[in-house]
Order: C-alpha cells, then structure tokens, then sequence
C-alpha cells in the first residue's frame, strides 16, 4: 500500500508541477489569441468603415449607389426639390426626351467622374435650364435651352459645360433665373442613412 501511496503521491505532485506550467502557456495562448483577435477586428472594422467612406462621402458617391429612377429630396438657397436621379448610361442617354412634362421639380444626372458632358435635346417636347454642378457646387448655368421638335438629330446643337462637373440638373426653362440661382451655390441632398 505505501507503494500505491507513494506512487499516487509521485503521480499528484507530478501533475501539479506541470498543471501550472499548463496554465501559463493557457495564459500565453489566451493572450496571443486576444491579440490576433483585436488585430483581425480592427482590420475589418478598418476595412468597413474604408468601404463606407470611400462610398458615402462624396455626394456624388452616395448619389451612384442609389437606385436609378429613384427621388431624392434636395435643395438649393433653402427652396426644396425633389429630383428624379438617373445614374446609369441607359438613364442618362435616355434623359428627359419622348416625355410630355419634367414629372418632378427636375432631373439630376449623376456622372461618375469630373469632367465635360455635351448635352443635348433629342425628342424634348419642353425647354430646360441646365444647372452644372462639381459636386454639391454649381459651376455654371446654361439658361432657357430650347426644345426643338421636328429638327433632324444631326442638326441639334449641343450645351456642354465650361468647368468640370459630374452632377447635371435639368430643370424647367425660366425656373434658375426665378429662384435666383447662381455660380457657387450648394446643393444639399437630405440622405437617407
């Protein structure tokens, strides 16, 4: 029996020798693993909130992810529009020709990228003011554009900008003069987050 005793006692004490050495290398793990862990939260967090800002702050950005057709609430001087968004090459061709009426305060054409858009007005059955933008600044306005029914596609002229934009806002003709727009003015959309 003292040999059993012996032995149990050699096994225990053997056992509680190596049990915290145990506990230590536990610890050491549970610490390399928290670590790893705050390492790959911070990088996906990271990397959203990159996605995030890198979609949603410039207007334009948050403009594209919309739906095409969708309506966005606007405004320029604190007067209020809603504004038909059109943002896909499709749309954008398609504009406002082969309709009858403008359907809401006006359309808001969203390009990808800054630069120098040649407009013009193929099957418009009304006249237009186009409001230019560089994002949420109006750049220029190009005034009571004629709708020309009847004159052969090759004939229309084409309005473009004079400085870079990629947001175009097509309106009814008189309606920038009348509400005083001018060169400078912001856009404000209300998001909708």
């Amino acid at each position: 029996m003292t040999i059993n005793n012996h032995m149990s006692q050699e096994i225990t004490a053997s056992t509680l020798e190596t049990v915290p050495g145990r506990r230590r290398l536990t610890k050491e793990v549970k610490i390399i693993l928290a670590a790893l862990a705050t390492v790959i939260i911070v990088g996906l967090l990271g990397q959203v909130l990159r996605h995030w800002r890198r979609e949603y702050t410039t207007l334009s950005a948050y403009l594209l992810s919309l739906p095409d057709y969708s309506y966005v609430t606007a405004s320029i001087n604190d007067q209020p529009f809603r504004l038909e968004l059109v943002n896909t090459n499709t749309s954008r061709q398609q504009g406002l020709s082969d309709r009858s009426e403008i359907g809401s305060d006006g359309m808001l054409f969203v390009m990808p990228m800054l630069g120098t858009y040649p407009f013009w007005m193929p099957r418009m059955h009304f006249d237009l003011d186009i409001v230019w933008l560089a994002e949420d600044q109006i750049v220029d306005i190009t005034p009571n554009v004629p709708a020309q029914p009847g004159v052969p596609l090759g004939q229309l002229p084409f309005y473009t900008n004079d400085q870079p934009c990629n947001l175009i806002l097509e309106l009814p003709a008189g309606r920038a003069a009348l509400l005083g727009l001018q060169v400078g003015d912001k856009l404000v959309v209300q998001r909708d987050l």
